[in-house]
């Protein structure tokens, strides 16, 4: 269980690494349903 006392994920990647220019930023994607994204994206640039 997450306590006061334990380190987030994201601290200890911040404290590690230092961010992206110091903002805790990442990359985020819909993991469930990627290929109907790709799917559609692929389309649009293939017209």
């Amino acid at each position: 269980m997450p306590s006061s006392k334990m380190e987030s994920r994201l601290q200890r990647w911040l404290r590690e690494c230092g961010g992206l220019n110091g903002q805790p930023r990442g990359i985020h994607a819909n993991f469930l349903l990627p290929y109907p994204r790709i799917q559609a994206r692929l389309e649009q640039l293939l017209k």
